[in-house]
């Protein structure tokens, strides 16, 4: 008989803390990418690589959310914990560097996505994260990461909606297999530019 060797110590943190959603890594990369080069600014780099540690700690935590839900604690699940206490507290870091170089202006996208992020923790706890609800409400989730280093960077709050808006644009479309190159057309709203803008409604 084969003898079975057990899981060593490396292959259980590999299994805990890196993502298995390979598509991920772009749908977190790009509004961080995108953010930077509307409006570059330190603020929005520590935002942005916060958004990458925020995707690094969702796979511990998913499975920590998963064992509790169950009503089972394995030695992957403090395995899993640990990893995510070390990337919140990383993540805490870059949040208060990011605050303390702000305003609270800057801040407004979060309170959109947090419904969203919840949904899909939600979805997570429950192994069910590769359903549509889930992925869609993660995509509209991320995607506002484009807006906060946006606004970190002095960006006026229509060109960081307007990023936010193309953001979901670009997921949405790869979402359903259609690459960024072949994507055409603006996020400008012509009839909101010329009626308000414009006043063309005196004519």
């Amino acid at each position: 008989a084969t003898a079975v060797r057990p899981a060593s110590p490396r292959s259980d943190l590999r299994a805990v803390a890196m993502p298995t959603e390979h598509g991920g890594w772009g749908l977190t990369l790009e509004p961080v990418v995108l953010g930077l080069l509307v409006a570059p600014s330190i603020a929005g780099t520590c935002i942005g690589l916060a958004a990458v540690v925020a995707f690094l700690a969702r796979t511990p935590l998913r499975i920590v959310l998963v064992d509790l839900r169950r009503r089972r604690w394995l030695p992957r699940s403090a395995v899993a914990l640990a990893v995510f206490g070390a990337e919140a507290t990383v993540l805490a870091i870059l949040g208060g560097i990011a605050i303390a170089r702000t305003d609270a202006a800057t801040w407004w996208p979060l309170a959109a996505m947090a419904p969203f992020i919840a949904v899909e923790l939600a979805y997570d706890a429950r192994s069910r994260s590769r359903r549509l609800v889930p992925e869609l409400a993660g995509a509209i989730g991320v995607s506002g990461v484009v807006a906060l280093v946006a606004l970190a960077g002095g960006a006026a709050t229509s060109v960081a909606t307007a990023a936010w808006l193309l953001g979901l644009y670009v997921a949405h479309a790869e979402d359903q297999g259609v690459p960024s190159e072949a994507l055409r057309g603006t996020t400008q709203n012509d009839i909101v530019k010329e009626y308000l803008s414009r006043r063309t409604y005196i004519f």
